[in-house]
């Protein structure tokens, strides 16, 4: 019995595409679309942790000018 392995492929899309994305499978049964769901929320997640913290990395640093 062996189980189907899909190639995994990477899109590139915008948040509101995402979200849109979302939108639209949300319209499905919970049962069919749900991993998917999961999956894509926490790539989002992910990507966009990732992005605030690379630019928080890239701010400059702001002296504290009440600091004695």
């Amino acid at each position: 019995n062996k189980q189907k392995q899909f190639m995994e492929i990477k899109l590139t899309v915008t948040e509101q595409e995402a979200n849109l994305i979302l939108q639209s499978l949300s319209k499905q049964p919970f049962e069919v679309v749900s991993t998917l769901i999961f999956k894509i929320q926490a790539q989002g997640v992910q990507q966009i942790n990732e992005a605030e913290a690379a630019k928080a990395d890239q701010a400059p640093e702001v002296e504290d000018v009440n600091k004695e």
